[in-house]
């Protein structure tokens, strides 16, 4: 066994720790029957850029055979029982970490986020930022604040802002950034760059708006504990209308037009070019 597939298996391991307790608490009802924890998507290669968005769909899930499921049930004891075995197989394990690492090799990413090969959504963005889920360089990895899966989009969850800022959620977070290593960090949205900003004492030392976009938000900061760079957006490259809402810009264009493929590369790229004029490379 390698030392970087040890320690992923020991970052899984403690994430599994995790989910089992949440499945015996007050959240219990939330969490996706016979899952297991989804910590990053992408090949880990050296020093990758790393988005960050909410948590993983309930679409694709990874059940205690390691294979994506569509099938949503309540969390329950049985799956309790399921993930104290899937502790006790490092064969699965491994399975897991490789469903990880090949997640955008096949045909299993969820495109109505993750957008296709050239196409809108969140890859039409990282393009623009000359970046892409489907190549190798620069390597882009993608990990969600809590990674454990849920029924219900989290943003329909009333304990929401609860369950993302928990110690041991938080804590996951940190130690996946840390078995990642990245050369940059991307939020994706307003709430993850405050809620980022005050759980790891992140500053963001400007801000300003894409040009031709104003509604098109964004922030420069480091996340200390790795020194490494951070863009916060104030906007959501995969949602409907960059979760702007269906309105107009200060310009009088409908934020409809932000969604657009043309449109995510041109903002990818402003930023991108922002971001080297701080003498930072992406």
């Amino acid at each position: 066994m390698t030392d970087d597939l040890k320690e992923a298996r020991q970052l899984l391991s403690r994430a599994v720790d995790i989910q089992s307790r949440l499945g015996r608490s007050d959240v219990r009802n939330e969490l996706i029957h016979r899952s297991v924890p989804v910590l990053w998507l992408g090949e880990k290669r050296e020093h990758p850029i790393v988005t960050i968005g909410t948590n993983p769909t309930s679409r694709y899930f990874l059940n205690d055979q390691a294979d994506w499921q569509t099938t949503a049930q309540s969390f329950d004891q049985e799956s309790a029982d399921l993930l104290a075995s899937f502790q006790e197989d490092d064969d699965r394990q491994t399975a897991v970490i490789k469903k990880y690492e090949d997640y955008f090799r096949g045909e299993d990413a969820y495109t109505r986020w993750f957008g296709r090969k050239g196409g809108a959504k969140l890859e039409g963005f990282m393009n623009g930022m000359e970046a892409s889920f489907y190549q190798n360089e620069p390597p882009l990895v993608h990990v969600d604040a809590f990674p454990f899966p849920t029924l219900q989009f989290m943003g329909k969850i009333k304990s929401k802002e609860k369950l993302l800022r928990l110690p041991e959620v938080t804590a996951v977070l940190e130690e996946t950034l840390h078995y990642l290593q990245p050369s940059l960090i991307l939020l994706l949205g307003r709430e993850h760059r405050r809620r980022f900003g005050d759980v790891y004492d992140v500053s963001y030392d400007s801000s300003m708006n894409v040009e031709g976009f104003p509604s098109a938000r964004f922030h420069f900061g480091t996340y200390p504990t790795l020194d490494v760079p951070v863009i916060g957006l104030d906007f959501k490259p995969s949602e409907p209308f960059l979760g702007l809402g269906s309105r107009v810009d200060d310009r009088g264009a409908h934020h409809g037009r932000y969604g657009k493929r043309e449109s995510l590369r041109d903002i990818g790229a402003y930023i991108r070019e922002c971001f080297l004029k701080r003498g930072e490379g992406v």
